[in-house]
């Protein structure tokens, strides 16, 4: 993807409560990104007009690329051919996703495994055993990387040298909980992690 439709996607991304408003619609209508910052207050629907007008932190653009691309993380636009096509299909998907790791087979089939942050000997036992016998299948394992039941479905499924996707909430500079930093890097090279913006 060119640098120029990337910044457009990252300020898109950026504005505060874009998420009411669906990423393939605004494809739909104006082409992508570049068309809805052009469109101007007469086309756009007033509340997006008044984010689009009053975004003026081009330079915080400028910053992501440049820490993604210190950190390797890969942003990938919604339009981008590697953009998560099942995650495409939601109700509500992301203008862009921050990516390391490898690509996911997109015909893999992938299970969400999550559970509490603080389960029982029992509980964190049962949900690695579950990561690893659905990646002994072939199954990708898909969860947060949270403390407790998520860490442990990634564990298992990497244990059985099957893939894992991890969903972060942090930023592409953080590792969260810290005591994950191994695990973090694991899914680098053997799975994958996604950051939604």
């Amino acid at each position: 993807m060119d640098e120029k439709r990337l910044k457009y996607w990252l300020a898109l991304s950026m504005l505060r409560g874009i998420e009411r408003f669906n990423a393939g619609s605004l494809i739909e209508k104006f082409g992508g990104p570049e068309g809805v910052f052009n469109a101007g207050p007469g086309i756009l629907e007033p509340s997006l007009a008044k984010l689009v007008l009053g975004f003026k932190d081009w330079d915080r653009v400028e910053r992501e690329i440049e820490l993604a691309l210190k950190k390797g993380a890969r942003i990938v636009a919604y339009d981008d051919p590697s953009f998560p096509q099942a995650l495409k299909r939601t109700y509500d998907p992301p203008c862009l996703l921050y990516m390391m790791g490898n690509t996911c087979k997109e015909d893999s089939p992938a299970i969400g495994i999550v559970g509490t942050r603080h389960p029982t000997q029992y509980g964190t036992a049962m949900a690695e055993t579950l990561g690893r016998d659905l990646a002994y299948a072939g199954v990708n394992v898909v969860s947060g990387m949270a403390r407790g039941c998520d860490m442990s479905a990634h564990k298992g499924a990497l244990r059985a040298g099957g893939f894992t996707t991890a969903v972060l909430g942090t930023g592409v500079d953080e590792v969260y909980p810290r005591e994950a930093k191994k695990l973090y890097d694991e899914i680098i090279e053997k799975g994958e992690w996604w950051r939604r913006p």
